[in-house]
């Protein structure tokens, strides 16, 4: 009995040196620990002992000097002397267990040690994580107490780490967004990256599924969905799909834009309703060009038969023809007056029929007709031009001049079938007609197949709808459109070539 007692008085006496020693370290007053020179370092006002080495293992590793924490990390956090406030006893070294509420066998060892508060014990590190509205600079390494909000507008200057959230916004006016960090400029709303990228804005409430971009959600504008536009009332027919043709043909629409001197030139062909719906290639045709001093414009525009099975090649040649052979007479030094009706359509009719022979075709199944017409790139000294004319049966120019359309060459539509004609290519290329005519400063020039010209010809209500459209040069795709206007019993091909003229020193 006695043995055992002493055995545990032996390792009671050691657990005792072993906890007096770390108090001793705690209160900085081992002689082991103390600094080489003997003097120890008084923290501020506060009666502790700031050890050079001990609970940061080395005066490098202090946590004031930059140094490593005890538990990790390099933020900073504070020392021994600055854990404790003014006025804390200097004593107080045993914590007392929140437990049990009294003091542990360490302090019942040591009856002569004076009851104080405890040591609080080691402050959480807080993560330098930018807490709410920190701008760059509070990021790096600095520890920010939380907070569950940002400061409100008005609550006076907003403490270290913080911007005071934006008040409310003048009536009519949008709120200052936060900036992204790094940044000057304020956040974009979704309604101007949607602007900025010229993304449709979402489709309202009610609107039709037909008005939507598939999949998307977002509404076309009306502008980009009309379709083309309806003159009076619209053709069934064109609402029908559009079928691909049994053989490759021509493009179902084509238009250029061009200018050359004082002229600019729009020009477009659009495949008519009644085609595309029997799956039927575009019979019309155009080409422009110019001689090679640039001193002239060259147009041309045939129609195909529709009763013959190869009118679109032979309108696609005659235009071709037309255009080389007078271009070839210009560039000859021919004046534009002297300038050759007969030789222009005998050299169209022959490349005709040389095409069919080479396929093995009977020429009456290229059959077309056709107008061509020559513009001088720069007016007289009076601000006028003389412009040549040719035409073979009903395709036709028009002067605009004074708010309404002039036919200047072309045969007028009239009989029981108003679509016969007496004279095509290839088989009389001597029957054209020829002229020349003059154009004022203010007049515009339209050449046209009778897609057009029978909206001209046929009422006033589409004469001045053109009228006020081509008064001056739209835009490429807008005259494509308006080109393939949609009006009931108007289902041939469509084409125009419109030539303003813009010389401004004679305005």
């Amino acid at each position: 009995m006695f043995g055992w007692k002493g055995l545990g008085v032996t390792a009671t006496g050691v657990a005792v040196a072993a906890i007096s020693r770390v108090l001793r370290q705690a209160r900085g007053s081992d002689p082991a620990d103390r600094d080489p020179a003997g003097a120890a370092q008084e923290g501020p006002g506060n009666g502790y002992v700031r050890r050079e080495s001990g609970l940061y293992g080395s005066a490098a590793a202090r946590p004031e000097d930059g140094g490593g924490h005890p538990r990790g990390g390099t933020g900073q956090g504070a020392g021994v002397g600055d854990r404790v406030g003014v006025g804390a006893d200097p004593g107080a070294r045993i914590p007392r267990s929140p437990a049990s509420g009294s003091p542990g066998p360490e302090a019942e060892a040591f009856p002569s040690a004076p009851s104080a508060s405890p040591v609080p014990p080691l402050p959480p590190r807080i993560s330098p994580v930018t807490p709410y509205g920190a701008g760059a600079g509070d990021s790096a390494g600095t520890a920010v107490p939380a907070r569950s909000a940002p400061p409100a507008a008005g609550d006076g200057p907003a403490p270290h780490g913080y911007r005071t959230a934006p008040g409310p916004a003048p009536y009519g006016e949008r709120p200052e967004q936060p900036a992204t960090p790094g940044s000057t400029s304020p956040r974009r709303t979704a309604e101007e990256f949607t602007e900025a990228a010229g993304v449709p804005a979402p489709a309202p409430e009610g609107t039709p599924p037909g008005r939507q971009m598939r999949g998307t959600g977002l509404a076309l504008p009306a502008s980009d969905d009309q379709g083309p536009p309806v003159l009076v009332r619209g053709s069934r027919a064109s609402r029908e799909p559009w079928r691909l043709p049994a053989e490759p043909g021509p493009h179902g629409l084509a238009a250029d834009e061009a200018a050359l001197g004082g002229l600019t030139i729009r020009a477009a062909s659009v495949i008519g309703p009644g085609h595309r719906a029997q799956g039927r290639p575009r019979q019309d045709a155009y080409r422009i060009g110019r001689d090679r001093a640039g001193e002239h414009l060259v147009i041309a525009v045939a129609d195909g038969m529709s009763d013959s099975a190869h009118s679109d090649v032979g309108a696609q040649v005659a235009v071709s023809a037309l255009v080389n052979s007078v271009r070839a007479s210009l560039d000859a030094g021919t004046p534009l007056e002297r300038l050759d009706h007969c030789a222009a359509f005998l050299s169209a009719a022959g490349q005709m029929i040389a095409v069919a022979e080479q396929r093995d075709w009977d020429p009456d199944t290229v059959r077309a007709v056709a107008v061509v017409a020559v513009v001088p790139a720069r007016p007289h000294v009076n601000g006028r031009r003389r412009v040549w004319l040719a035409s073979i049966a009903d395709v036709s120019a028009w002067r605009l001049s004074g708010g309404d359309w002039e036919r200047l060459i072309g045969e007028e539509k009239h009989g029981f079938d108003p679509s016969a004609v007496a004279r095509y290519l290839p088989h009389d290329p001597r029957g054209a007609d020829h002229g020349v005519v003059e154009l004022s400063p203010t007049c515009v020039l339209a050449v046209t197949t009778d897609g057009v010209a029978d909206a001209f010809a046929t009422g006033l209500q589409a004469r001045r709808w053109f009228a006020e459209r081509w008064a001056r040069p739209p835009a490429v795709g807008t005259f494509l459109n308006q080109v393939g206007f949609d009006q009931v019993q108007m289902h041939d091909d469509r084409t125009a070539v419109v030539v303003w003229c813009d010389d401004e020193e004679h305005r």
